[in-house]
């Protein structure tokens, strides 16, 4: 708000000075007539929509500017939302060409969103809706039929009806960048899902982020080489043995269902694994007694006669996610208290066995602030909370 009222402030004795200045031969002040792009490159570092919106009250030039900041990028929850967003596109004529990021979640109904296609300058498109089912695949197949000349980021978990939609959407951007299917099943009109491995025509050149819920790579396909992020929610041990060959990834992520993985890793064969892997997270579904997942890693795996690595090398940070129904009628403030003290021992063993390895343990259950254990250089090791993470942090490493 100060902000704000520092601009309206400003212009009123800028055109003050400017009127005197003319009238006395003087020149004429330039400090606000900066080129539009630097204004545009000013108004880029306000994250804020409600300042931006206020910023565009402050005069006519403004509302223009603050305007195409506001439009670009744009996060709304729920049918509601979307529809008077809509609406505010049909009021303002060319506000859909200052659109690249649109992020949709919390849908409740599958309808033909026509304002989509107007957006020709969309970089990034999210489409979230509440409960994925049969009913959306109309909606997805709208979506999957239309072209973003400039799109880079796709995610979506809306059923998707044939790999055809997603191979000739995938053919039409061939620059896409990010590609999350993670929670979106491949549905027949029957209503089953569809958990066939895709066919090996799908279109990876490109993409360096990947999260998808079906097998993406099989033994007849070359090795995607440009995949630097993923997310497999459900991996199986061959896959698994697969995935273990991308050694350019820097950020992995792997869903509770592994089904019967017999090599169990140590941390520091993970990084032998994955040389330049910077955040491992594995989710798990969230049981009565307190326990790690050790399915694919041995986080408390003895150290024996491993060698440490040098001060230089690059050090994990590991993620451990719990989620799912509460089955026991135990839950409790106690039964919370127990996870968080044995996660919170189990964090401290793994920084105190494999410091050269792991600097920083994060850890999440029940409804608790994420909670983050950092190995410091100095051997100190320093615990904050973050109550609202994003759960998508694994593309942003």
């Amino acid at each position: 708000m100060t902000f704000i009222l520092s601009l309206k402030s400003l212009f009123k004795r800028e055109d003050a000075e400017r009127r005197l200045q003319v009238q006395n031969g003087g020149y004429i002040s330039v400090m606000l007539e900066l080129p539009v792009e630097l204004w545009i490159e000013i108004l880029s570092f306000i994250p804020d929509q409600r300042t931006l919106a206020r910023l565009m009250r402050v005069n006519h030039t403004f509302h223009d500017l603050a305007g195409r900041a506001l439009y670009q990028t744009v996060a709304m929850k729920g049918d509601r939302a979307m529809a008077l967003f809509n609406k505010s596109l049909e009021l303002r004529p060319g506000r859909e060409q200052s659109v690249t990021q649109l992020d949709v979640t919390e849908l409740q109904f599958g309808h033909k969103h026509t304002f989509l296609s107007a957006l020709s300058n969309l970089r990034h498109l999210t489409i979230m809706c509440s409960s994925p089912h049969g009913t959306w695949l109309r909606s997805c197949n709208y979506i999957l039929a239309m072209r973003f000349p400039f799109l880079r980021g796709f995610t979506t978990n809306l059923p998707i009806s044939t790999m055809d939609h997603l191979d000739t959407f995938l053919a039409a951007h061939d620059r896409l960048d990010e590609l999350d299917l993670a929670h979106s099943h491949f549905v027949h009109d029957s209503g089953f899902e569809d958990f066939t491995p895709c066919p090996s025509k799908l279109f990876l050149t490109s993409i360096r982020i990947l999260g998808y819920h079906s097998p993406f790579i099989d033994q007849k396909m070359p090795t995607p080489t440009s995949i630097t992020h993923l997310y497999r929610p459900i991996c199986s041990p061959v896959e698994l043995h697969l995935i273990a060959g991308l050694r350019q990834l820097v950020s992995l992520r792997l869903g509770p269902n592994f089904g019967g993985w017999r090599a169990q890793w140590s941390p520091h064969t993970v990084t032998e694994i994955f040389p330049r892997l910077r955040f491992l997270q594995v989710d798990t579904i969230q049981g009565d007694v307190p326990e790690l997942n050790r399915d694919v890693v041995d986080w408390t795996k003895s150290r024996g006669d491993v060698p440490r690595r040098p001060s230089s090398a690059l050090r994990l940070t590991v993620a451990w996610t719990f989620s799912g129904a509460l089955k026991s009628s135990l839950y409790s403030v106690a039964w919370a208290d127990a996870w968080e003290d044995y996660l919170e021992a189990a964090a401290l063993q793994v920084l105190r066995t494999w410091g050269d390895v792991v600097r920083r343990v994060i850890y999440r259950h029940t409804e608790i602030p994420t909670t983050t254990l950092t190995l410091r250089n100095s051997g100190n090791i320093y615990t904050t909370s973050v109550i609202d993470r994003r759960e998508d942090h694994w593309k942003r490493v």
